[in-house]
């Protein structure tokens, strides 16, 4: 791969790159051709990447971007390497900038996006790793969608446990247009064939190590787009690929130092907030039970094995039949398994699934009518009460009480 410069520098000789990934943006011409010229880049260096689009969409960036008041490097690649691939496949060219905002070309973005980044960036200790934004949901009309994405649950839980739980149920902290140090990029490598679940494993792997912090304001329109490759998946592909990408989160080193934090007292609390958020992310039966089994064994391994955890491990040997390691794990227990106590089973020896399909759209509809802040203040109160918590389970994030 070869790339083409329309710069006047270098832009390895740049702090901060803000990176822009494109594939066949003819879609999102006017919209780009809107946002991109006011957005603030001072002190920052815009490095474009397209990937090998087929729409003539290269042309009329490349123009664009020898009109922007900013030093700018294209780059051309020679094959379509889907969204992470472009970036991690281009960060060569980057390699010695510390920080890089990634921006995608369905989306919009507030002039002062970039800038609230870097004044994240400015005050905070060595250990940033990331930095997002709140973004609102928009369907492909531009009208906004009620589902909330609430990354401010966690502005005052910004612990590495609770984070990790939290990703657990979904991805709570946006990649589009947030700011990564690129030392993170580096170190925490994420295979790019699939697109079902590389942002979430990103942060699931460095939270151990790194810290994420939130910029002021809204300052993203998050297109909920039916076409992008992520949301093209079909609902067996992204299972898989949150299957793959988990076994190698929890086989990770830095999964370990996850348990570690985890106070003996409220360990129970952990186990239980696992299997939740892994119900939350699989409809298959069959993957969930694998994965939630192999996730409790490399628990164990970390931080060693009590009644709880050997409660938990005993189902899925009971559904295999291993009465050998069923009495072995028994001795763990400080009540006698009984039959009534373990998760009922299906008739092929799967156990059933937990799982629902999320009713946010219908049931926060009306929450489109109430302005933006009483919303969220609305909406936190709602996640404190016992009824908020049963009815919306994928937004609780409280994992360490009863």
């Amino acid at each position: 791969m070869k790339p083409s410069k329309a710069s006047t520098k270098n832009s390895d000789s740049s702090e901060h790159v803000v990176f822009l990934g494109i594939y066949n943006a003819n879609p999102f011409r006017r919209k780009i051709q809107d946002w991109l010229p006011k957005l603030d880049l001072s002190t920052t260096e815009l490095v474009i990447a397209d990937n090998a689009s087929t729409d003539g969409s290269e042309k009329w960036l490349r123009e664009l971007s020898q009109s922007l008041s900013v030093d700018t490097l294209f780059l051309q690649n020679d094959k379509n390497y889907g969204g992470h691939g472009n970036l991690m496949n281009n960060l060569k060219y980057f390699s010695s900038a510390r920080w890089v905002t990634t921006l995608h070309q369905d989306d919009f973005y507030r002039d002062n996006h970039v800038q609230n980044h870097r004044k994240v960036i400015e005050k905070s200790l060595d250990d940033l790793g990331m930095v997002c934004s709140e973004s609102k949901s928009v369907d492909i009309n531009g009208h906004e969608i009620p589902y909330p994405r609430a990354t401010w649950l966690l502005e005052r839980r910004l612990d590495p446990v609770t984070i990790f739980l939290a990703h657990l149920k979904q991805h709570m902290f946006p990649f589009s247009g947030a700011t990564f140090a690129t030392e993170v990029l580096r170190r925490y490598y994420v295979p790019w064939h699939s697109t079902s679940f590389p942002d979430t494993e990103l942060v699931m792997k460095m939270i151990a190590e790194f810290s994420v912090r939130f910029a002021d304001g809204v300052s993203v329109d998050y297109l909920e787009n039916p076409v992008s490759e992520s949301h093209h998946l079909s609902n067996r592909q992204r299972e898989f690929g949150a299957y793959v990408a988990l076994s190698r989160v929890f086989a990770h080193p830095n999964f370990r130092k996850v348990c570690q934090l985890v106070p003996i007292a409220k360990r129970k609390f952990f186990y239980k907030s696992l299997n939740d958020g892994l119900r939350s992310r699989f409809t298959d039966t069959k993957l969930q039970e694998l994965i939630s089994q192999t996730m409790l064994e490399i628990v164990a391994e970390h931080i060693g094995m009590d009644s709880d955890l050997a409660d938990l491990l005993v189902r899925g040997y009971q559904n295999v039949a291993d009465y050998r390691a069923v009495a072995h794990l028994r001795t763990f227990s400080k009540n006698e398994f009984e039959q009534k106590k373990l998760l009922p089973t299906t008739s092929d020896g799967e156990l059933p699934s937990n799982k629902q399909e999320p009713r946010y759209v219908f049931a926060l509809s009306f929450l489109k009518l109430i302005p933006r802040k009483l919303r969220r203040k609305l909406f936190r109160i709602l996640m404190m009460t016992k009824y908020g918590k049963q009815k919306f389970p994928d937004w609780d994030f409280i994992w360490d009480k009863e």
